[in-house]
Parts: C-alpha cells; sequence; structure tokens
C-alpha cells in the first residue's frame, strides 16, 4: 500500500500535469482565434483596397457579391482622397490613398517659357535636359559680366515653339483653393476649441478638424485630416512635424532647418529659410485675390521643395508674380509660375513660367539662365503628379496611403 504522503505527491503531479495541459489547450485555442482574427481583419482590408483599386480602374480582383464595401472621393489640396471601407459586421475596416494624375513619360517635359517675343539666353554651365517649349525667337549664347556660355549643347532634348498662353491648369482646382483662404471648405468641418495641443491628429474617414491660430508654430505634431487656418501669417518652428495638413494664410515663413510634408496656400508671400525640407508632396501655392498683394515665393539657399509649385499672377504687368530660388535651392517636381522666375538654384522636373529675370552685379537681364540646372530626366520615373498639372489625364495613381 502507497503511503499517505506518497499518494498525496501523486495526486498534486497529476494536478498540476492537468492544469499545465488545460493551459496549452487554452492557449492553443486563443492563438488560433488570434490567428483568425487576423485573416479575417486582413481579408476586410484586403477587400477595402481591391474595391479602391476598383475605383483606380487598377482593381486585382473584384469583391464578392455580399461583400458591403463603399468608395468616397473628396479634394484634398491640389489631391483627391479615396476613402474605401469594407463593413463586417459591426466593424467597418477603411483603406485610405492620397491620389494624383499618372504622367507619361513621354509627355514630361523641363520647360516651357511663354512667348513674350523674347529669345531665352543661356550663360555659364546652365544644363537644360529634356523637351523645351521655347518661344519663336529661339534660344542662344549669351555673355554676363564677363562669363559666356561653356557647353556643347544648347539643349540637350527636344524643342518646340511656346505660345503666348501658358499650359493649361484645372482651374476648378484653383478656385477651390481660393475657397479656402476665405474660409469656404468644400467638406463639411468643425473648429478645434481651445488652446492647440502639442499633439493633434485626426484620420482622414473623420470630419475635417480646422485650427485656427496665427503667429509662431512650435513644437506640434499636427497629422492628417487637419486644415491650418490664418487670417494673417504663420511662421513655422524647426520643432514642429506636419504631415500632410492643408495650412492656408496670407503670409507663410519658415524658419531655418524646417522638415515638414503639407501643402501650403497663401495669397501673399511664402519665404522659406536655409536648408529646409519640404517631404513629397508638399504644395506650396500663392494665388492672386486682389491688388493688395503679389504673390511670390522665395525659397531659401540649400532648400529643398519635393512635390509642386504653383504661383498665380494678376492681370497688372507691374504686378507680376514671382518665384525666387536662391543658390543651392531646388525644385523636385514641377513649378508653374505666371509670372516672374529668378533662378540660382535647380529644377528636377519642369518649370513653367512667363520670363526669366537675372540680377547680376545691380544689372537685370531678361530671359537669362546662369549656372543653373533644369532636368526632366532626372525626376523619378515613379513621380505621381497633382491633380491641377494634368487637366486631360484620366489615369489615376496613388500618391501614398493615408490613416
Amino acid at each position: 500500500m502507497l503511503k499517505a504522503g506518497s499518494l498525496l505527491s501523486v495526486i498534486i503531479i497529476a494536478l498540476l500535469i492537468a492544469i499545465i495541459c488545460s493551459t496549452i489547450i487554452i492557449e492553443a485555442g486563443l492563438h488560433r482565434q488570434y490567428q483568425l482574427k487576423n485573416k479575417l481583419e486582413y481579408e476586410a482590408i484586403r477587400l477595402a483596397e481591391n474595391r479602391l483599386f476598383l475605383s483606380l480602374g487598377n482593381a486585382q480582383d473584384t469583391p464578392h457579391s455580399e461583400d458591403s464595401t463603399s468608395v468616397s472621393e473628396f479634394s484634398w489640396g491640389v489631391f483627391k482622397v479615396i476613402v474605401s471601407v469594407y463593413k463586417s459586421g459591426r466593424t467597418n475596416h477603411h483603406r485610405i490613398a492620397l491620389v494624383g494624375y499618372k504622367e507619361k513619360q513621354e509627355e514630361r517635359y523641363a520647360l516651357w517659357l511663354k512667348d513674350i517675343n523674347r529669345p531665352l539666353t543661356l550663360v555659364g554651365d546652365t544644363d537644360i535636359e529634356g523637351k523645351c517649349f521655347i518661344p519663336k525667337s529661339g534660344i542662344k549664347r549669351g555673355y554676363v559680366d564677363g562669363i559666356s556660355f561653356n557647353r556643347s549643347k544648347l539643349i540637350n532634348g527636344s524643342t518646340e515653339e511656346s505660345t503666348e498662353r501658358m499650359p493649361l491648369i484645372r482651374y476648378s482646382i484653383v478656385e477651390e483653393l481660393k475657397n479656402g483662404l476665405n474660409k469656404r471648405f468644400t467638406e463639411p468641418f468643425e473648429m478645434y476649441e481651445g488652446p492647440m495641443t502639442d499633439t493633434i491628429q485626426r484620420s482622414f474617414s473623420e470630419k475635417t478638424l480646422v485650427i485656427e491660430h496665427s503667429g509662431l508654430i512650435e513644437k506640434k505634431y499636427l497629422k492628417g485630416k487637419i486644415i491650418l487656418y490664418s487670417k494673417d501669417s504663420l511662421i513655422i518652428g524647426d520643432n514642429n512635424e506636419l504631415n500632410n495638413i492643408l495650412v492656408y494664410s496670407k503670409k507663410i515663413y519658415f524658419n531655418n532647418g524646417v522638415k515638414v510634408k503639407a501643402q501650403f496656400i497663401t495669397y501673399d508671400s511664402i519665404v522659406i529659410g536655409e536648408n529646409c525640407e519640404l517631404e513629397y508632396p508638399s504644395l506650396l501655392s500663392s494665388l492672386f485675390i486682389d491688388n493688395n498683394s503679389i504673390p511670390k515665393v522665395l525659397v531659401g539657399n540649400g532648400s529643398v521643395v519635393n512635390g509642386s509649385v504653383y504661383i498665380e499672377s494678376s492681370l497688372d504687368p507691374f504686378h507680376p508674380a514671382m518665384l525666387h530660388l536662391f543658390e543651392n535651392a531646388k525644385v523636385t517636381g514641377h513649378a508653374w509660375v505666371n509670372g516672374y522666375v529668378q533662378l540660382q538654384g535647380d529644377i528636377e522636373g519642369s518649370l513653367s513660367c512667363d520670363r526669366f529675370i537675372l540680377v547680376k552685379n545691380s544689372s537685370i537681364y531678361e530671359n537669362h539662365l546662369l549656372d543653373v540646372s533644369i532636368s526632366s530626366i532626372k525626376l523619378s520615373k515613379y513621380f505621381v503628379n497633382t491633380n491641377l498639372f494634368l487637366p486631360n489625364s484620366k489615369e489615376k495613381e496613388i500618391v501614398e496611403w493615408l490613416e
């Protein structure tokens, strides 16, 4: 016979084994439920994503007939946002994308210079690569302050004659931007109440959040479906993180070293300090509202704009709009300027403008370029254009996924 102590030990061991086995069985069941839940969520997101691709005309497969999916679309600055929702029971699964238009490689150009009966004159180490639209008066070598053109070819690319009109754009988008400057937003919105906190996020599946503020913005994290609005001026500090928001103001100033990703719209001026970086797909736009202000954008030494620049001039020839890229500044993308361009930096993409001005030792030269680069070839083939610059395109393309 077993002693009482031995029997107790056997019972305890049996209980421990039973507990361990039960724990393993429970963990296996929970793990299976977790895997099943993840699989269902993945499938729901996949169906929402495919429904979104279907709206672009790029569907990889078609959702089943019993799937409950819906797609909505709205403007966000110079882009579109597409929201695809898959409803599973009481849960909604979203897939959201920022959308632009795909440009064909053969339709890209480096330069469109409006025909005002003045030739384009190249000086120094100016390098132009890609297709160019040049005034009927042509292109020639020049001489400025003891410097002559030192390349063998004037342009590395084909040329065609430009016209007295700038390239077409979608003016309906320009009107939407102007409405935003007047605080007339197309999408339903709600105003932010109280002092601005350091961190504010808003999903693109929700109502737009409008924050009204003037003066310095610093140490803020603003992300998503947010509009930062000012009646006067804003100063963007170098310690902010702005991600895909819209910014409307009369004037916007950037301190040195700012790094953000947003769309900035003004009706007076945008002044960017030195060594700033506007990440793709950012926008700098200065629009004509009335004769009390002159639209202009100044990009400081060493600063880079990855995205688009759009500047609209008044009809008054004595108050033209202006883009000024200082030395070592660069636009990677597309710039459209219905006015003057003072180019000391480089363009990797395309530039459309009325005319150039070159200031050298107190002298002003019209339609002269000195030691600059304009190249459509250097722009990535994956670059997705805005809805603004391709009025005839119908091929939509995803810029990036949103939350």
